[in-house]
């Protein structure tokens, strides 16, 4: 059987090859949006699309549900077009849905939680209070 703890850490030459090249590359389009940016460059009037405003909302929901996701379907024919798109599917689905129960409710609970100068009875008896 698979082992969670150990295999999340074994590395993988080949992996460790495209790190190489990703991680620089990763830096300098970062930089270069940053450029951007700066300059008010009317390429960011693109970055401001819907989709790809939602894209940036669940993003965190990606980056935490894909590497289990990928650990799960390992062996089962992720290497193939149809792998890979339920693969990606899956994930955006899992990113969602994590956005939507859990880091909403959880965001709107954090902002009703009484600031450390108010008790908890004041702020049960002012429901206005975000």
């Amino acid at each position: 059987g698979k082992d969670f703890v150990t295999d999340a850490f074994v590395v993988q030459p080949v992996l460790l090859t495209g790190q190489v090249l990703v991680y620089p590359l990763g830096v300098g389009g970062a930089v270069v949006l940053l450029l951007m940016i700066l300059v008010r460059s009317p390429v960011v009037a693109v970055l401001r699309a819907p989709s790809l405003v939602k894209l940036g909302s669940i993003s965190f929901g990606i980056y935490v549900w894909h590497f289990p996701l990928l650990w799960l379907f390992d062996g089962v024919g992720h290497r193939t077009l149809t792998g890979a798109l339920v693969f990606l599917g899956a994930t955006f689905t899992a990113a969602l849905l994590s956005h939507r129960y859990l880091e909403e409710p959880a965001r709107r609970w954090i902002l009703r939680v009484p600031s450390p100068g108010r008790s908890p009875i004041s702020a049960v008896q002012s429901p206005a209070h975000p």
